[in-house]
C-alpha cells in the first residue's frame, strides 16, 4: 500500500508549499522588515495548514485502503467510524454497504452448500436401502445348485453394486469436502502406514482375484498430510488397478 508521501497529490501538496514559502520569503526580504515578516508568517502558517490537511486526507485514505484489504482477506471487522467526515464519509457509506454486501453472500453461499450436502447424504442414503435389498436377493441366487451362466451373471451383478456402492460413498465424501465439513491434518505420515491402511480393505478382493500387491520403497519415507484422507485417495487408486488388471 503507498504511503501519503508517496501519493502524487500529496508530492504537489509539498511542492505548492515550499513554492508558497519561497515567495513569501522574497516577498518577506524586498519588503519592510516588520511587514515582510508578518507577510511570510501568515503565508507559512497558511501553506502549513494546508499541508497539514492534505496529509491527514491521503493518511485516512491509506488506512481506509488497508482496512478494505483487510476485510477482502477474511477480517470480518469492520472499522469505518473515523472516516465519518467530509468527503470520506460518501466513500465510508459505499465501502459499509459493499461489505455487508459480500458478507450475506458469503453466507448465503455457505448455506447454499450445507443444504447441498444435505441433499446429497439424503439420496446416498435412500440409494443405499435398495442396494442392499439387491445384494440380498444377489446372495439368495447364488446357492448351490444354480447354472455357471447364472452364476456368472451374479458374479457380474455383486461387481456392478459394488462400483455403485463406492460411487456413492464418494459422492458423499465430495459434498462433504465442497461445503468445508472436512478438517485436513498436517501429521507426519509414514509411507508404509499409508500403503498398509489403504490396502487392508482390499485384501479379500485381491485374494479371490488371485491378485498380490508388491510394496518396494526406500528406508522409511514420510511426508506431512492427512493419513486417513490420503489412505482413501491412495485406495481408491489401487481398486481401479485391482478391476483393471487380469
Amino acid at each position: 500500500m503507498k504511503r501519503p508521501f508517496r501519493n502524487i497529490g500529496m508530492q504537489a501538496s509539498l511542492l505548492v508549499f515550499w513554492v508558497t514559502l519561497a515567495s513569501s520569503l522574497l516577498l518577506a526580504l524586498s519588503a519592510q522588515c516588520w511587514q515582510g515578516w508578518a507577510l511570510f508568517g501568515v503565508a507559512t502558517g497558511a501553506a502549513l495548514f494546508y499541508v497539514y490537511l492534505t496529509y491527514r486526507r491521503y493518511r485516512l485514505l491509506a488506512d481506509m485502503a488497508d482496512e478494505i484489504s483487510a476485510i477482502l482477506h477474511g477480517n470480518d471487522t469492520l472499522r469505518l467510524e473515523r472516516y465519518k467526515e467530509g468527503e470520506l464519509s460518501i466513500l465510508q457509506s459505499e465501502v459499509a454497504k459493499m461489505t455487508v454486501r459480500l458478507r450475506e453472500q458469503a453466507e448465503r453461499l455457505s448455506g447454499e452448500k450445507e443444504r447441498l450436502s444435505d441433499a446429497i447424504a439424503d439420496i446416498s442414503h435412500q440409494l443405499r436401502t435398495p442396494l442392499t435389498s439387491v445384494r440380498l436377493l444377489a446372495s439368495l441366487l447364488e446357492e448351490p445348485g444354480r447354472p455357471g451362466s447364472r452364476r456368472d451373471e451374479l458374479s457380474e451383478l455383486n461387481t456392478l453394486l459394488d462400483r455403485i456402492s463406492w460411487l456413492i460413498e464418494a459422492l458423499l465424501k465430495l459434498s462433504k469436502l465442497d461445503a468445508g465439513m472436512v478438517s485436513f491434518r498436517n501429521d507426519q505420515v509414514m509411507v508404509s502406514e499409508l500403503v498398509e491402511k489403504a490396502a487392508a480393505p482390499l485384501a479379500v478382493s485381491m485374494e479371490v482375484r488371485n491378485q498380490q500387491l508388491d510394496v518396494t520403497m526406500g528406508a522409511n519415507p514420510a511426508f506431512c498430510g492427512d493419513l486417513l484422507w490420503s489412505a482413501e485417495a491412495v485406495g481408491n487408486i489401487l481398486k481401479n488397478c485391482m478391476e483393471h488388471t487380469p
